[in-house]
């Protein structure tokens, strides 16, 4: 069974370290910045969308736990903004620890956000996936998502 929990304050920081390796690694290997720039680019990302700690934005960050309630283990995170007006929400991310993907945890998790967002009246679920990242982009296929444009980014030497 899967379940979404809002993520702790005292949860954040382990997040903040993994954000700064998987996002930073993203970075690093699609737009050529160097690791190191990379992990600030992505710790300074979570530091604008969450300026005063996690119970302070309006950004919703999640983790993901899998199994029964006593035993119940995180499996991975997901984080993403409403934007009301709009009607849309769109992901920032979505990671599935590497031991738990390919057993309907994502699919299990998307059932459950958009179960939650038609409650408020979301109508648009939107997210970009890397290029290389073909698992993910299967996930979404599968899940009906379209795309709907390509991020191209060219280096200016």
């Amino acid at each position: 069974m899967i379940k979404l929990r809002k993520m702790r304050d005292d949860e954040f920081s382990a997040y903040r370290q993994y954000s700064m390796l998987a996002y930073g690694s993203d970075l690093a290997e699609n737009y050529g910045y160097t690791l190191n720039e990379a992990a600030d680019i992505a710790d300074n990302k979570l530091t604008e969308c969450f300026p005063d700690g996690i119970e302070t934005s309006d950004h919703e960050m999640y983790c993901i736990e899998f199994g029964v309630e006593s035993a119940a283990q995180l499996v991975g995170y997901l984080w993403y903004k409403v934007a009301e007006p709009d009607k849309t929400a769109f992901i920032y991310d979505f990671y599935v620890f590497e031991g738990f993907r390919g057993c309907g945890i994502g699919t299990q998790v998307f059932s459950k956000l958009e179960s939650r967002l038609k409650a408020r009246g979301v109508e648009f679920l939107n997210l970009r996936v890397a290029s290389n990242n073909e698992r993910a982009k299967k996930l979404y296929q599968k899940l009906a998502f379209n795309v709907t444009g390509y991020n191209m980014t060219k280096k200016i030497d």
